[in-house]
């Protein structure tokens, strides 16, 4: 009888192990996914950006960049 329970408890801990070390790898899979996938998504932006910029014309400028401000009538002026 008490040889019956060390082997269960043995069992159990060998179980538990295995099912740590499991996770342990899936974690550093993921995120290993998780980080290559947003630098995929990240080079893909970047060369959709780099084209629009490359093949966009007479634009006045980028007005996203903070160098320029609305007043109070709401037209943008830029910073000099």
């Amino acid at each position: 009888m008490l040889r019956e329970g060390f082997l269960v408890e043995s069992w159990i801990l060998v179980v538990h192990r295995r099912r740590f070390l499991f996770q342990i790898v899936l974690a550093v899979v993921s995120f290993f996914t998780i980080s290559l996938g947003g630098l995929g998504i990240g080079i893909v932006i970047g060369i959709l950006t780099a084209l629009v910029t490359k093949y966009t014309s007479h634009v006045r400028g980028m007005y996203s960049s903070g160098l320029a401000q609305e007043d109070k009538r709401g037209v943008i002026r830029e910073e000099r």
